[in-house]
Order: structure tokens, then sequence, then C-alpha cells
């Protein structure tokens, strides 16, 4: 069952030895502020090729400086990055479009969750599409892409959501997740048709 209300206590390898840490899980606001601090870095190596980056850690730091708990050890940011990745674990298992509604199932470090969403119409995700992304392209050939976790919160609770897993708040990072893999399932399908179709 998850619920953003459990500490996440693990040991974590700091300078290759295993070291207790306690997180909380961040608010939404700062999940939105972290998503908005982060970018994927892509060099342009040629047309239609590019190369990804590593990206900045300082902004995994900001948050785990934030959420540390029980005087938890400092990280570089690197590490920082790293307990990030692995608590927000939100790995997608299935996604099914319905007539009307997608079910989408996920893995988290809490156990599976569920999430049912009316699908969304076409001019919603294209309002969500003009808002979720931010992309520069510098002179010195690096894409610069960064998401905003918040309008896709937006989008979700607009879809009459309904959840399995969970007890208390939906973190607007699952929300994020959950509603871009409709997204992307709507492309799929408008590229390929449905099966019935054929």
């Amino acid at each position: 069952m998850f619920n953003v209300a459990t500490d996440f206590n693990v040991d974590y390898r700091i300078d290759g030895k295993l070291t207790p840490v306690s997180v909380r899980w961040p608010t939404d606001e700062e999940w939105a502020s972290y998503i908005r601090k982060k970018p994927n870095l892509f060099r342009v190596l040629s047309r239609g090729r590019t190369q990804p980056l590593p990206s900045p850690t300082e902004g995994d730091l900001e948050l785990y400086q934030k959420i540390q708990l029980n005087g938890a050890p400092p990280l570089s940011g690197a590490e920082a990055e790293g307990l990030i990745n692995g608590f927000s674990l939100c790995e997608v298992m299935n996604v099914e479009l319905g007539a009307e509604e997608a079910i989408i199932q996920m893995d988290t470090q809490l156990g599976e969750v569920k999430h049912t969403l009316k699908i969304p119409s076409m001019e919603q995700v294209r309002k969500f599409q003009a808002t979720a992304e931010i992309t520069t392209r510098p002179q010195n050939q690096l894409i610069q892409v960064r998401h905003d976790a918040t309008p896709a919160g937006q989008l979700w609770d607009k879809c009459s959501p309904r959840t399995e897993g969970y007890e208390g708040p939906i973190p607007l990072h699952h929300k994020d997740v959950a509603i871009r893999q409709v997204i992307e399932a709507l492309k799929r399908e408008s590229q390929y048709g449905r099966e019935e179709n054929f």
C-alpha cells in the first residue's frame, strides 16, 4: 500500500559503505520544483542524431536536504540523485486503453498501484503538451528539455480518476507518470490504429 506519509529507511552506499539513510516523501510543491529544475540534456551530433548527457545534480542535492530525516548523512549530488531515483521508482507495468477509460498499472517501492482515468480529449492533450515541456537549443549544440509536472497533475485531476493501492493522497509524481503513459498510448493508437480495425 503506497502512503506518502511513509518514511523511507534504506541502507544506502555512501563512499562504498552501506549507511542508514532516512527520508520523507516530497510534497507536491517540492517535487514540482525539483522536476522543473532537472533538465534532460542532449548533445547534437549531426542531423537527427543526439547523445544523452548526465544531468546536473544540484537540484537532487537541494531536494535531499529538504527531505532528509533523523540526522541522515550528507550526500554528494550524484548520491542524492541515485537515492531519489530509487525511492521514487514508478515503473509502468501495463497501460490498457478501453473505449472510454485507461487503466495504468505501476510498480512502486511500496507495492503495485492502479490508476483508472477517463481518456482525455485531443484538445486537453494538446493544451497539456503546450505547457508541460520547454526545449532550448543554445549555440553550443546542446538541447535542454525540462518538463513541468504540475500540468500533468491538473490533467489527471480532470480525468475522473479512480485508484487502487494507495492510502492517502496520490503523489504528483505518480499522476505525472500515469497521464504521460496514457498520452503515449493514445499516440501509438493514432499511428497504428486499434487491432480490431485490421
